[in-house]
């Protein structure tokens, strides 16, 4: 554990601005944003939360949850912070959203081929973002915590 007390927070600006590496110091969760997906760890404003990353969900996995009760969704894209969707709005959030952007769980991504290069064959191991609305697709996984509270992660890609 870093005492607080010591540490003093310096900041270099990265080439864009409003980006930040903070050197020798704890960043204010409420600033972190995702970098690496797929994430290892969900957080809020307070900081690390005790969830683990369950099963790959399918549109049909979230769709039964729906059906099943109260659902948390969270959105993680690169470069930006977490967004948590609250209970009220997640049947909204998934109708106008998630539900037609859902990647199979075992599908792998496959590039646009270059011009007059054959197309790659697509079945259901595989997927391109262009078939996807505005080229943006989520991986979907639950995560759980000890208490037993489940989220839906979705990690968009685009």
């Amino acid at each position: 554990m870093i005492d607080r007390r010591v540490v003093k927070l310096k900041a270099r600006p990265l080439q864009r601005p409003g980006f930040f590496v903070w050197v020798g110091g704890i960043m204010n969760p409420k600033n972190r944003i995702a970098v690496n997906l797929p994430l290892t760890e969900l957080w809020d404003d307070s900081g690390p939360l005790d969830f683990v990353r369950g099963r790959p969900l399918t549109a049909d996995d979230i769709r039964d949850r729906l059906r099943t009760g109260a659902i948390q969704f969270v959105v993680a894209q690169s470069g930006q912070p977490l967004e948590w969707i609250t209970a009220e709005n997640c049947f909204t959030f998934w109708k106008a959203v998630v539900q037609s952007r859902v990647v199979p769980p075992d599908a792998v991504r496959i590039e646009r081929p270059a011009a007059g290069q054959p197309a790659w064959p697509l079945n259901a191991a595989t997927y391109r973002l262009e078939d996807y609305p505005d080229e943006n697709a989520f991986h979907a996984s639950e995560w759980v915590s000890a208490e037993g509270r489940v989220i839906v992660l979705l990690e968009m890609e685009h």
